[in-house]
């Protein structure tokens, strides 16, 4: 069907220019949002990460500053 409309409009040669311009621009569309799935597992997992390293220290003194960095993440997670 759309290449029914872009023969119409820009022939034969015009269609295929346009068939793969449509086609250049959805792989890059696919790219950016595999790009951004990567992006939020990578920060899940850093999270994740962090909130272990906290707890799996319980028999040393655990700095204030680690205490408040544990504490922001818990309130994200919930």
């Amino acid at each position: 069907m759309f290449g029914a409309f872009a023969t119409l409009f820009f022939g034969f040669r015009g269609t295929l220019i346009v068939i793969s311009a449509f086609v250049g621009a959805l792989l890059l569309l696919i790219a950016a949002l595999l790009g951004l799935v990567r992006d939020i597992l990578i920060s899940l997992r850093a999270v994740k990460l962090e909130i272990t390293t906290v707890y799996e220290l319980p028999s040393r003194k655990v700095p204030f500053r680690d205490l408040l960095r544990l504490s922001t993440y818990l309130r994200i997670r919930d």
